[in-house]
C-alpha cells in the first residue's frame, strides 16, 4: 500500500478510535467550565497511564523545551528538514534542534514542533503497534501528531501517542537511541523531563547581575557597574548556526571575547571565531549563564572591575538577567522607507513574486506578520501568508527579494538592528546584507552591502 494512502487510512481509523473512549486506548477533554475553555482544561487520561494520572492543563506547558531522559534529549539528527527523519536522543547541548514548541490543541494534547526542522513529532504511519518508529512530519491537523502529556509525581511526563495510548520510549540510555512507542511498563526510558529550552535573545538589553549591569567603557575592557540606562551598557545579541551568540557592543559595535587562558573579558571585533561564541544556558531560578568557548562562565567581580572568567560555582554573580533595550517585535507590522512601504504587489499569491516599496495605503498588501525564530524573524506577508526572502541561499548583491512558502531556511530569516534614530537595518541572515528600497514607488527591493543609506532604514510600525 502506497505510504500516503496508508497514513490516510490510519488517520481516519485514529479519528474514529478517538470517539471510542470504551477501549481505554483514548483520551477524552473535559467540557468548558466556568473557570477554563475547554481548549485549556484537559482532563484526560490514557489506558496506558497510571490509574489516577490527569494530563496536564494544556496551557502549563506552552512555549519551547527540551525533552530528556538520562540526560539525553529528544533530537533532529542534524538539524534535518527531511519528512521521515526518525528522531533520536542525543547528550542535551541547546541546540535548536533539540528545542520543542509544545503547541495545546483543543482535545487536551500537544503537537511537538521541532526548532531546527519546523517538522512535527509523530507516530510513523499512525500506527497502532507497540514498537511503532516516531520520526518528525508535516504538523498537520493529525492525530499521529498529537502527544498527551502525563505527569507523574517524581516530576517527570509520560509523553503518550493521541492515537495509540502508547508511550514514548528510547530504545537505551546511550547517545543516539532510537524513539518508539510502547505499552508503559513504567521504565525510566518512557519518562520524559520537560525542561525550558535555552532562551532566544535578539534585540538589544542590559546584562544584568547583583544590580551590577555589563559595561562597555570604550577602550577595550569590559566592567560591571551600577545600571544606568547608557548605551555603554547595551548588548545586542546575534545568533550563531550552531546556536551560539555573539554578544555585541552597542555603543562600539565590537564584540564580547574570551581569550583563552585570561579570566577576564575584553571586546574586540568580531571575527575571532569561538572566542567570540557565548552559549546561553537558563538557571533554575529564571536566570541565566553566559558560557565562553573555554567552558567558563562569565561573572561579575565587582561595581567598576573587569568582567570575569570562572568556573561554574553556581554564584550568583555568573547569573544574569536582561531588561529589554529594544524588545523583540512581534504581531503585524508595516516596512516603510521614507514615504514607500514594503508591498506584496497585487496582493499576489504566487511563490517568486518579487516584493516592491508603494506608498504608504494601509492595505493588507503591506502588512507583515513579524514571527521570532532562532537566528532572526520570518517576515510573513499577510496577503499571500508568504514569507520575504532571498531566493536560491544567494550571497550577490543586487538580488531582489521575493516571496515564498515559509520554511526556517536561513534565506527567509532577517535580523532587524536598532538604529539610534528609531529605525532598523533588516538584514538577511544568510548573507548578511541589508534589505535595500530605491526612492521609486513600483521598484524591487533588494539586498546590498550595508552603506549606510537612508534606503536601508526601516521604520517599523
Amino acid at each position: 500500500m502506497p505510504a500516503t494512502l496508508m497514513r490516510k487510512l490510519f488517520g481516519t481509523l485514529a479519528a474514529t478510535a478517538l470517539a471510542l473512549t470504551a477501549a481505554g486506548l483514548t483520551t477524552t477533554a473535559s467540557a468548558a467550565t466556568a473557570t477554563a475553555p475547554a481548549a485549556h482544561r484537559a482532563t484526560a487520561t490514557t489506558g496506558s497511564s497510571p490509574a489516577g494520572a490527569r494530563a496536564l492543563a494544556a496551557h502549563a506547558l506552552d512555549g519551547t523545551h527540551t525533552l530528556v531522559t538520562g540526560g539525553m534529549a529528544v533530537d533532529d539528527p542534524n538539524g534535518s528538514t527531511g519528512w521521515g527523519t526518525r528522531l533520536i536522543t542525543y547528550g542535551a547541548n541547546g541546540g535548536s534542534n533539540q528545542n520543542w514548541q509544545f503547541i495545546p490543541q483543543p482535545d487536551g494534547s500537544y503537537t511537538l514542533r521541532n526548532g531546527a526542522s519546523n517538522l512535527c513529532a509523530e507516530v510513523n504511519g499512525g500506527s497502532v503497534y507497540q514498537g511503532a518508529v516516531v520520526d518528525q512530519w508535516q504538523c498537520a491537523n493529525s492525530a499521529n501528531v498529537h502527544w498527551l502529556l502525563t505527569p507523574l509525581s517524581n516530576g517527570s511526563f509520560i509523553v503518550s501517542s493521541m492515537v495509540s495510548g502508547l508511550a514514548l520510549t528510547a530504545s537505551s540510555t546511550g547517545s543516539g537511541a532510537t524513539l518508539t512507542q510502547q505499552a508503559y511498563t513504567n521504565s525510566p526510558l518512557q519518562q520524559w523531563t520537560i525542561g525550558m529550552a535555552s532562551p532566544v535573545l535578539s534585540g538589544s538589553h542590559n546584562l544584568v547581575t547583583g544590580g551590577l549591569a555589563l559595561n562597555d567603557p570604550g577602550n577595550g575592557t569590559v566592567t560591571t557597574a551600577t545600571v544606568n540606562g547608557s548605551a555603554y551598557q547595551n548588548w545586542q545579541f546575534l545568533q550563531q548556526p550552531d546556536s551560539t551568540y555573539e554578544v555585541v557592543s552597542g555603543s562600539t559595535g565590537q564584540c564580547l571575547n574570551a581569550p583563552a587562558n585570561s579570566g577576564t573579558v575584553n571586546e574586540d571585533s568580531c571575527n575571532d571565531g569561538p572566542l567570540d561564541h557565548w552559549t546561553v544556558t537558563t538557571v533554575a531560578n529564571g536566570s541565566f549563564t553566559l558560557i565562553s568557548s573555554t567552558g567558563q562562565l562569565l561573572a561579575s567581580n565587582g561595581n567598576g572591575a573587569t568582567a570575569a572568567l570562572q568556573s561554574n560555582s553556581n554564584s550568583s554573580q555568573q547569573q544574569w538577567t536582561t531588561n529589554w533595550v529594544n524588545p523583540a517585535l512581534t504581531d503585524n507590522h508595516t516596512l516603510v522607507n521614507g514615504s514607500l512601504a514594503l508591498a506584496d504587489p497585487e496582493s499576489s499569491q504566487t511563490a517568486g513574486t518579487e516584493f516592491i516599496t508603494w506608498r504608504v495605503n494601509g492595505n493588507i498588501n503591506q502588512s507583515f506578520h513579524l514571527v521570532q525564530q532562532i537566528g532572526g524573524y520570518q517576515l510573513v506577508n499577510d496577503a499571500s501568508n508568504l514569507c520575504v526572502e532571498m531566493p536560491g541561499q544567494n550571497i550577490t548583491p543586487g538580488l531582489a527579494a521575493d516571496q515564498s512558502w515559509c520554511s526556517l531556511g536561513t534565506n527567509m530569516l532577517w535580523v532587524l538592528t536598532p538604529l539610534a534614530n528609531g529605525s532598523y537595518l533588516i538584514s538577511s541572515a544568510y548573507s548578511g546584507l541589508q534589505l535595500t528600497a530605491t526612492t521609486t514607488s513600483g521598484a524591487t527591493v533588494t539586498q546590498q552591502i550595508n552603506s549606510g543609506s537612508p534606503q536601508q532604514q526601516w521604520t517599523i510600525s
